[in-house]
C-alpha cells in the first residue's frame, strides 16, 4: 500500500546509565534499529515511518509496583512524590495514546523519533 507505521516500545533506561546492563543494551538497540531504518530512503519514501516510544515507570498489574504499594503505602507515595515530578506513575493508556498518534496520518513527518513518555522521570536530555 506504500504506507506503514513501525513503532517499538523501548524504555527510558535506553538513555540512562543505571540499571541492568543487558536490559539497557537491549532497549538501546531498539532505538538504534528504528533510527537506522528511518533513514533508509527506499523504505520511508514509500510512506513507512519508524519510531520508538520509551515509557518510564508505568503502573501495570503484576509488575511489582502494586505489591510495593500494598506493603508500604506511605513509603510508596513518598517515593512517588520524591522521584516523579508529576507525583505519580504513568498508565498503559497514556503510552498507548502516543502510539496511536504515531500510527496516524497526523504523524506523517515523525520518523526516527524516540518519544519519551515518563512525566519528566528521566534525568537525561
Amino acid at each position: 500500500n506504500k504506507w506503514g507505521r513501525i513503532v517499538t516500545i523501548s524504555s527510558i533506561v535506553s538513555r540512562e546509565a543505571e540499571g541492568r546492563p543487558w536490559y539497557i543494551v537491549a532497549k538501546g538497540a531498539e532505538v538504534s534499529l528504528m533510527k537506522s531504518l528511518a533513514v533508509r530512503k527506499e523504505l520511508v519514501r514509500d510512506g513507512i515511518t519508524f519510531n520508538t516510544v520509551s515509557p518510564g515507570a508505568i503502573m501495570i498489574q503484576n509488575t511489582g509496583w502494586a505489591d510495593e504499594e500494598k506493603k508500604d503505602p506511605n513509603g510508596f507515595y513518598e517515593m512517588l512524590n520524591n522521584q516523579f515530578p508529576l507525583g505519580r506513575m504513568g498508565t498503559p493508556e497514556e503510552v498507548a495514546n502516543v502510539v496511536v498518534f504515531l500510527c496516524s496520518e497526523q504523524a506523517s513527518l515523525v520518523n526516527g523519533a524516540n518519544i519519551v513518555v515518563d512525566g519528566g522521570q528521566s534525568k537525561s536530555f
